[in-house]
């Protein structure tokens, strides 16, 4: 029945409706293209003596956003995004974070046409901590 509606419209609106249609496939193709980020959470955990500083596994940096950090350490820690040993935070060399907080670390790894980066993690206090949480490269 359906399909002798759709037959039975005039020229105009049927290309009316097919031009609609044709927006509703290219709209969820653009959104299935964007949504491309390497938004996978990494778990990672290290035990600090105190003033050490701990190097995330690097991971594929496929989009322009911020990376995201869950911290769930027992005491705060600072966040850095590194790749190829150089520092490529931006507007701060490294972001506090603190016990159960997200975090969005702007970083300009992709603009510097890096493919990869990785966190570099330190105690916010020189006391021995459980230095835990999960993180990805991209963000939503």
């Amino acid at each position: 029945m359906k399909k002798k509606t759709l037959l039975k419209l005039s020229g105009k609106a049927r290309v009316t409706c097919l031009a609609l249609l044709g927006v509703f496939f290219v709209g969820g193709a653009a959104q299935t293209v964007f949504a491309v980020g390497n938004i996978t959470d990494s778990f990672y955990v290290y035990e600090s003596t105190g003033n050490t500083w701990y190097q995330t596994e690097p991971r594929a940096k496929r989009d322009y956003t911020s990376c995201y950090v869950y911290h769930k350490g027992n005491i705060p820690a600072y966040f850095s995004v590194y790749s190829d040993n150089a520092n490529f935070t931006y507007g701060a060399r490294e972001y506090y974070v603190g016990v159960g907080e997200v975090r969005y670390i702007p970083n300009l790894v992709k603009e510097s046409g890096k493919a990869e980066c990785f966190l570099l993690i330190h105690p916010a206090e020189n006391v021995p901590a459980t230095i835990y949480g999960y993180w990805s490269p991209d963000s939503v």
